[in-house]
């Protein structure tokens, strides 16, 4: 393992093909909350709200990943799913797969307030790939 996820700062974003990242099952609902943040990416201001959490997050991200990376020794390829409400804050979360590095990213940004969403029940998208600095997401509502 490289560890670049530990010692990287910049992130780039991009977006990503729908598919799961690993074997094991998905949680209960993860492919709707999935579908439903594509379609509130797509959604009249998902674009202009990406970019405002990628702004909001550019700092804090790899301090958490870091802290996620040296607790836990892993960094397998991760996909985070946030259900916002009005304010950003998330009220509902999905990991998959679940393991000691999601479990850790998620409580890292489970308490992190986003910009406000442009509906409330947004759903946010985030993958973080293996053994990378990149974060990749779409802000879905």
């Amino acid at each position: 393992m490289n560890g670049s996820i530990a010692r990287g700062t910049a992130m780039t974003l991009s977006l990503l093909v729908f598919g799961s990242c690993a074997s094991e099952p998905e949680p209960a609902g993860f492919d709707a909350a999935l579908r439903a943040s594509k379609r509130d990416y797509y959604s009249s201001g998902g674009s202009r709200y990406a970019r405002a959490v990628s702004r909001a997050v550019r700092v804090e991200f790899p301090k958490i990943a870091r802290t996620c990376y040296f607790e836990t020794r892993n960094n397998v390829a991760v996909t985070l799913l946030y259900r916002l409400d009005a304010g950003g804050q998330p009220t509902e979360s999905l990991v998959h797969p679940a393991n000691e590095f999601s479990h850790c990213l998620n409580e890292g940004f489970g308490s992190f307030t986003f910009p406000p969403p442009p509906k409330p029940g947004y759903w946010l998208y985030f993958h973080v790939p293996a053994g990378s600095r990149v974060l990749r997401f779409w802000g879905r509502g």
